[in-house]
């Protein structure tokens, strides 16, 4: 079994995993000093997204203020238990893609308005990359 190394200093911890420097995490002080990842906790609420909707933390989930944004949009036109699998969801796609690119593309369908759904914003992802990837280079034999 594999462990990892916490060194605890006076303002952070800095914490390591097979000799690699994998964060440094700001030591919070006082009331309300607490700290949540969203990307630690994740694959927990989405197996369980009813635990969401009452979440003591919730509001820390939400890495930028578009991802909370979308939350609000889906409890408006959704029931809470879909609104809460489909952030989730959304909250999955970022630290598995880009927390920017979900981002953007969560500004975009809020600016103008569209439908917000998990699989509309996975499916403009999926676009987006295809797009980028779709030029190939042919191989062809080299003459020297």
């Amino acid at each position: 079994m594999r462990r990892c190394r916490c060194t605890c200093y006076a303002d952070h911890f800095d914490v390591y995993f097979a000799q690699r420097h994998l964060e440094r995490i700001p030591r919070r002080r006082g009331k309300g000093g607490h700290r949540i990842q969203y990307r630690h906790i994740i694959d927990q609420l989405v197996r369980k997204p009813g635990a969401f909707a009452n979440y003591r933390y919730r509001e820390d989930l939400f890495p930028t203020t578009h991802f909370r944004v979308a939350y609000d949009l889906l409890r408006k036109t959704h029931a809470e238990t879909v609104a809460s699998r489909e952030s989730l969801l959304i909250l999955e796609l970022a630290p598995l893609e880009s927390e920017t690119q979900v981002d953007a593309i969560l500004r975009r369908l809020s600016d103008t308005q569209q439908r917000l759904s998990a699989e509309r914003v996975g499916y403009r992802d999926q676009r987006s990359r295809t797009c980028c990837v779709g030029h190939r280079a042919t191989d062809r034999p080299v003459d020297l």
